[in-house]
């Protein structure tokens, strides 16, 4: 079924390097992560080091960054070549590939800088997208009339955010995230949401407990609290209560 979606001789190459990937360093590590009791030491910072090496945790990135700028069908078939070894690690990675490609095209230049290229240069550099709370999640594709309940309050030189986003992915091991949040609290959701990027470590972001679950156990799923989260202007992407026109621009529906 594979070989119906090759197209050129540089994806053949990938997925072989994929191949090998999976079989050397994954395949012989997954059942005894996956058997951890905590559900953090599941993952593998061996794994993740050993997919930078071979260029396949920035492969989605331009080569501005040190990428490959894979396309979505190349990308699609590395993530189901991971897959065959372990589903957790297809899903760190996946949720990785996404989120550099989607910040290289919706994040101005200045915030690149800021994140991409200190990602791209970080071997254990992952990425997630904050928007899943304990009661709200997918419906952002709906004109939900619920506000999201992570609200950010205009203070001087940016917003004060409160709250707390769900079950994300690498949620304890990202670098940067894309964080969606409720700046205008009297709109539906699908009109008062701001993405911010927000970067780790800072004052008033700590991360919660690492959700345990049956299957998927490489990739961790955690929770992200904000109190009192000063995020400047700057960190603003694509505009104040223009959160939902990012997400409907730039991600898969």
């Amino acid at each position: 079924m594979e070989e119906m979606f090759i197209q050129t001789d540089e994806q053949r190459a990938i997925l072989e390097t994929v191949k090998r990937f999976v079989a050397e360093v994954v395949t012989p590590r997954a059942p005894a992560l996956d058997a951890m009791t905590d559900p953090a030491a599941g993952y593998s910072e061996e794994i993740v080091a050993a997919a930078d090496a071979i260029g396949l945790r920035t492969m989605t990135l331009s080569e501005k960054y040190g990428g490959l700028g894979v396309d979505s069908l190349t990308t699609a078939m590395v993530v189901e070549e991971l897959a065959r070894g372990d589903l957790g690690t297809s899903v760190i990675m996946a949720q990785t590939l996404k989120l550099a490609r989607i910040m290289e095209l919706a994040l101005n230049e200045e915030q690149q800088k800021r994140s991409l290229a200190l990602f791209a240069k970080d071997p254990q550099g992952m990425l997630a997208i904050g928007i899943t709370e304990p009661d709200n999640g997918s419906n952002y594709f709906l004109p939900f009339p619920t506000p999201m309940r992570t609200t950010g309050e205009k203070a001087k030189g940016g917003w004060i955010v409160n709250g707390m986003k769900h079950f994300i992915s690498n949620g304890n091991r990202a670098s940067f995230y894309l964080l969606f949040v409720q700046t205008e609290k009297n709109k539906p959701m699908a009109e008062g949401l701001t993405c911010f990027l927000l970067e780790r470590g800072r004052k008033g972001f700590s991360i919660g407990r690492v959700h345990d679950k049956m299957g998927e156990r490489l990739a961790n799923n955690a929770e992200l609290i904000f109190q009192d989260c000063f995020l400047p202007e700057e960190n603003v992407i694509g505009g104040v209560g223009k959160g939902f026109d990012v997400l409907s621009r730039f991600f898969p529906s």
